[in-house]
């Protein structure tokens, strides 16, 4: 497949306006819902150059490797997004605060990491895909 289609070239392009807005964000980071902010654009980056990258490869062997990359970025997405949110809208407590570190936050992970771990072994058990083909 060609390196630059009209999709690919919208994929790189998001994917750089997201770098750019959460390099932009950086020196703010203090403020509220920067930093969750910062890490949904940086998650949406990678799901959109995993996706031009699987896009890209001829064999099935590389797209499904760009594939299960694109998973790390696109189960990071709900929790910084929910995060985000809260913060932003200022419905985060000082206590609830405190409970998005740690173990609060290794609640919220715990969706994303099994999925991560699903798709990365999909081989010994086939629950994400049964089957994969190139079309």
């Amino acid at each position: 497949m060609s390196w630059m289609t009209p999709y690919l070239v919208l994929l790189y392009l998001s994917a750089m306006i997201s770098v750019a807005l959460a390099l932009l964000l950086w020196p703010r980071r203090s403020a509220p819902g920067a930093k969750p902010l910062i890490v949904l654009l940086l998650a949406v980056a990678e799901w959109a150059l995993g996706s031009a990258f699987q896009l890209s490869q001829p064999t099935l062997s590389g797209q499904l490797f760009f594939s299960r990359l694109q998973y790390l970025g696109i189960t990071l997405i709900p929790p910084a997004w929910l995060i985000f949110t809260m913060q932003f809208a200022g419905r985060l407590s000082a206590s609830r605060q405190r409970q998005l570190t740690g173990a609060g936050l290794l609640g919220l992970c715990i969706e994303p990491i099994l999925v991560n771990v699903l798709v990365w072994t999909n081989e010994a058990h086939h629950l994400i895909w049964s089957q994969a083909s190139l079309l």
